[in-house]
């Protein structure tokens, strides 16, 4: 998915779900504290998270939570990648259900891939979804009811 296509379905969701848009996001950033976050976590982020960090921030988007870089923030990106239970260089969380498993991008050679990949905490297991990048992601999970 594009980001005009994006834009379009999110503003359909604003007008036909507002309280979708009621709860809290964190601020969005600019292209230094992305450039921060890179490099701390030694990796390039995919070029739709950058712009879902500049424009939306993190946060609660819709029904999911996309981890932002906002400091204070209990969804903080760099924090939350330094757990133990993200299984370390070879995926970047960006995202989780709630119930211990992740949603996050493989890593292959220090540059995350734009495919969301599903980190089953139970398994240990890691498994393609069929979301090509993380605005179709927000889209299934987060806009949709």
């Amino acid at each position: 998915m594009q980001w005009e296509e994006f834009a379009w379905r999110w503003e359909i969701a604003k007008t036909e779900r507002p309280v979708l848009f009621e709860l809290d996001r964190d601020r969005p950033v600019d292209r230094d504290a992305i450039a921060s976050a890179e490099a701390r976590l030694g990796v390039t982020l995919p070029a739709e998270y950058v712009r879902v960090l500049e424009v939306l921030g993190g946060g609660y988007i819709g029904f999911v939570v996309v981890y932002s870089l906002d400091p204070a923030s209990q969804a903080n990106l760099v924090h939350l990648n330094q757990r133990d239970d993200v299984p370390g260089r070879r995926f970047l969380a960006f995202s989780d259900n709630g119930c211990g498993d992740l949603y996050a991008f493989e890593v292959v050679n220090g540059r995350c891939a734009p495919e969301v990949m599903f980190l089953d905490h139970e398994s240990g297991t890691a498994a393609a979804t069929s979301h090509a990048t993380i605005l179709d992601y927000i889209v299934d999970a987060g806009l949709k009811s």
